[in-house]
Formats: C-alpha cells, sequence, structure tokens
C-alpha cells in the first residue's frame, strides 16, 4: 500500500485513485513536496472534462469527497504540462495531469486530447486557463 489521493470527478462523478508521488505529493507534508500548486489540472478519462482539483480544504477546488489515504492506486497519472492563465501579470501555473494506460501510443493520446472538455479551469487567482494551441 502507499500514500494515494483521491478525486471524484466533478461532473459524472467517476473516482480516480492516483498515486501521491506521481503527482509530486503536491498535497502532502510541505518537505516532501516535488511539485508544489495549490490545485491540479485532471482529466477525467470518462467523461473528458478537464477540472481543477484540490485537497487543500480552504480552496474553491476542494470537495469534501477527495482525500489523502493510503491504498492501491487503480490509475498512474502522466504530468504534461504547466498551464500558465490568461491574467495580466499573473505568473501562476497549473500541472495538468492526464490518466493513461502505460501502452497507449502517441497517436491514442492525441486523439484522446482532441476529446477533452476544456471548461472553468483556472489558476489559483481565479483567471481563466485556456485549452493549449498545438
Amino acid at each position: 500500500m502507499e500514500f494515494v489521493y483521491l478525486f471524484h470527478c466533478k461532473d459524472c462523478g467517476f473516482p480516480m485513485t492516483l498515486r501521491a508521488e506521481t503527482l509530486g505529493n503536491m498535497f502532502g507534508h510541505p518537505g516532501s513536496r516535488q511539485i508544489v500548486a495549490s490545485s491540479v489540472g485532471l482529466v477525467c478519462p470518462q467523461c473528458k472534462k478537464v477540472s481543477n482539483y484540490s485537497l487543500l480544504k480552504n480552496s474553491p477546488d476542494y470537495n469534501h469527497q477527495d482525500l489523502v489515504t493510503w491504498g492501491y492506486p487503480d490509475h498512474d497519472a502522466k504530468l504534461l504540462s504547466w498551464l500558465g492563465c490568461v491574467g495580466e501579470n499573473c505568473k501562476s501555473q497549473l500541472p495538468l495531469f492526464a490518466i493513461w494506460n502505460a501502452d497507449t501510443t502517441e497517436a491514442e493520446r492525441k486523439a484522446d486530447i482532441s476529446t477533452w472538455r476544456w471548461e472553468n479551469l483556472h489558476c489559483p487567482d481565479g483567471h481563466a486557463i485556456e485549452a493549449p494551441q498545438e
């Protein structure tokens, strides 16, 4: 067993149990964090909605069903990029993760990305974050 983050899709409720280590322990003890961010951009593998998630109770992205726990991860995620916001002079960035099987090909990943729904994604300051342009 290992530390996992359990998030529930904000649209369809699909549970996503991910290795805390894969997400850079971003919601763990400050000394163990490899990624420092107040929320994470995560794509639901079921409904394809891209949303902000946080395990920080003071965050607008917090959901009381989401938690840090011990368990066996159902999924693994890959850091795709750091997304910047459209706010003038805002330097905040959001780490974007996707859930794919290890054997997913590059062509399959591109096809999957084309189905994602980019709505209401935002930086920690509330500025909009738009889908990256290829």
